[in-house]
């Protein structure tokens, strides 16, 4: 029976921990350091919290954005109506505003996945 015993900790915390995550993140795939027993471990054992937190700032973020996309290219889209909707349309400005607030979110929701890949 071989037990390990590894103190990481402080090298998740503060900008020691940042650099750590960034350099991990550019790492290649086919790289040696990725095979390593001590990089194993601590994803394994901070992997709840990993997910959690690719949960919150990645995938609905990205769902999000997907259904801003739907919305502004369909519901609010105005060159999608026909000449009945087109008059009612002119009436009521509500699918303009939706429109132009699906974009906007749509645009932000944009730029935050550009700051992330940067």
């Amino acid at each position: 029976m071989n037990v390990e015993a590894y103190e990481y900790g402080w090298l998740l915390k503060g900008k020691a921990g940042e650099l750590f995550i960034r350099y991990l993140a550019r790492l290649s795939s086919d790289s040696n350091f990725l095979e390593s027993k001590i990089v194993h471990t601590i994803v394994d054992s901070r992997w709840e919290a990993l997910w959690r937190l690719y949960l919150r700032y990645q995938f609905f973020p990205f769902i999000a954005f997907y259904i801003s996309i739907l919305t502004f290219n369909t519901v609010g889209d105005p060159h999608s109506f026909g000449l009945k909707e087109w008059i009612d349309y002119e009436k009521n400005k509500n699918h303009f505003n939706f429109h132009v607030v699906s974009g906007f979110v749509m645009m932000a929701l944009a730029l935050y996945f550009l700051g992330l890949h940067l």
